[in-house]
């Protein structure tokens, strides 16, 4: 008697799309060597996306972000020739790559799955992972209330105890729902089964207590309940929304914003390195980045932070604010300029052409990472920009429906 084992296994170029953004998650966790994974994806988007600026293949809005972010490029070079605080060209060329790593994948993203079929094949086979993701947190979030299973610490919330997986917690947990939550939206699942889903996501996302995730949740049911007549997104939600934010974290703004905290010391210091230095800021690798840390600025000497703990060369903390970054090393000028960018960005995913669940994520998601912008860096993190490359899914998809009408306009004009 003899057996055959017939495998039917082919991997498509779809799949590997598709497998790349899954291996942010993985290497995320493992760490080490793979926690570099997202440096990598940045520095061959960047390449990639200056060859597609040159041969004139991007659309209006990613040209407008890569001037916007080439003219902060240039702002903070100008910058350090003019201030002189660091001379070595490595970590400059390191924290010019840093400022690139979020937009770069986003633009990279938006092109690569700007056909239809390439987008819902990916999409297709990213479902089930976000499903099981989704299904998994929710489990343990409930069994960890009951069971010391090594996921929970040991805070609790109107007696229920936090949830936080020991390498994925807060903030990070919540880049990896978001993703999951936009996907989902992007699928062809009903929108029961999205209901579904998105309301076991708020579960875990709720009992994590970290105010940066409540933002998310807060804006897609406030924009939920708003989208019910109308489709248009009005710069005047903003307010309800900041006010509902900030009444359920008060305690946390309160402890990183109001009271003496490193991240309101970073923004304040950040915005009075903007007037030392006006009208360009100090440049890369001088203030609030990773190397400004590594190589320890000249301006953390002379704020004579050198001795304190929470300031001092083995401090993690110095790298703990994105915004204060920003507008330290590149001033005013190109904070606004930074600002624009992520301006174009959100009008890329604030569409009435696309449904109704993909439009309430995609804002949802934008105005989150301006929220974390201003408490955390963690917008640079691994798994920030795999929410940058998700949303440029949902850019994708704005696209092709835009595309769309303008051609079936063109051809009732004829």
């Amino acid at each position: 008697m003899k057996f055959k084992l017939k495998l039917n296994f082919t991997l498509s170029v779809y799949d590997i799309y598709a497998v790349l953004i899954l291996l942010f998650p993985i290497c995320f966790s493992i760490g080490g060597i793979f926690g570099y994974y997202d440096e990598m994806i940045g520095a061959v988007s960047f390449v990639f996306v200056w060859f597609l600026m040159i041969a004139k293949r991007l659309d209006r809005n990613s040209r407008q972000i890569m001037i916007a972010i080439a003219a902060v490029s240039v702002i903070g070079l100008v910058s350090n020739l003019v201030s002189k605080l660091i001379t070595q060209p490595f970590p400059v060329l390191v924290d010019l790559l840093w400022l690139w790593k979020t937009f770069a994948p986003f633009i990279a993203s938006v092109y690569l799955m700007r056909k239809d079929h390439v987008r819902r094949r990916v999409v297709s086979a990213l479902v089930m992972p976000s499903k099981l993701a989704i299904v998994v947190f929710f489990l343990l979030s409930l069994v960890g209330q009951v069971v010391d299973i090594g996921f929970i610490p040991s805070d609790s919330l109107f007696g229920l105890r936090i949830f936080g997986i020991s390498w994925m917690r807060g903030i990070s947990f919540g880049w990896v729902v978001f993703c999951c939550v936009v996907i989902l939206a992007l699928s062809e699942i009903s929108s029961r089964s999205f209901f579904l889903y998105t309301a076991l996501a708020c579960v875990p996302m709720i009992l994590t207590q970290a105010a940066l995730v409540y933002c998310f949740v807060f804006c897609v049911i406030f924009m939920a309940i708003m989208f019910r007549k109308q489709d248009k997104f009005k710069l005047r939600y903003v307010i309800p929304i900041v006010a509902v934010v900030v009444l359920f974290t008060w305690r946390d703004i309160q402890q990183y914003l109001i009271s003496d905290s490193i991240r309101k010391t970073l923004i304040i210091y950040g915005g009075r390195v903007a007037n030392m230095y006006f009208p360009l800021g100090s440049g890369f690798a001088t203030y609030g980045s990773e190397m400004a840390q590594r190589y320890y600025s000249q301006l953390y000497d002379l704020f004579g932070w050198r001795n304190s703990w929470g300031f001092g060369p083995d401090s993690t903390f110095l790298n703990d604010n994105f915004f204060a970054s920003i507008i330290g090393q590149f001033g005013w000028i190109g904070f606004a300029v930074y600002l624009y960018a992520m301006f174009r960005l959100f009008m890329m995913v604030n569409s009435k052409l696309v449904k109704k669940r993909i439009k309430i994520t995609g804002i949802a998601t934008v105005l989150t990472m301006l929220a974390v912008m201003i408490g955390s860096a963690s917008v640079k993190s691994m798994m920030g920009i795999c929410t940058f490359v998700v949303l440029g899914l949902v850019a994708a998809e704005v696209q092709s429906k835009a595309n769309a009408q303008s051609q079936l306009l063109k051809q009732e004009g004829e």
